[in-house]
């Protein structure tokens, strides 16, 4: 897959979420529904962000 939501806490702490899409306009209406799903406080203490992937191959070591 080439584009990858990623959603995780801006301190370090606490549970990080990675999906993965083939298409760009799939991974932003994701990050948004995700971004979207958070209250307020909760987003001041998140990111999700989309990442185009450099290697869309799964399995090698530069995916990410």
């Amino acid at each position: 897959m080439k584009y990858i939501v990623v959603d995780r806490p801006i301190t370090g702490y606490g549970d990080e979420w990675n999906s993965e899409f083939d298409s760009k306009e799939e991974a932003m209406v994701e990050a948004a529904n995700q971004w979207e799903h958070l209250t307020a406080s909760e987003q001041g203490k998140r990111n999700v962000f989309v990442l185009e992937s450099v290697n869309p191959d799964e399995d090698a070591e530069e995916h990410f």
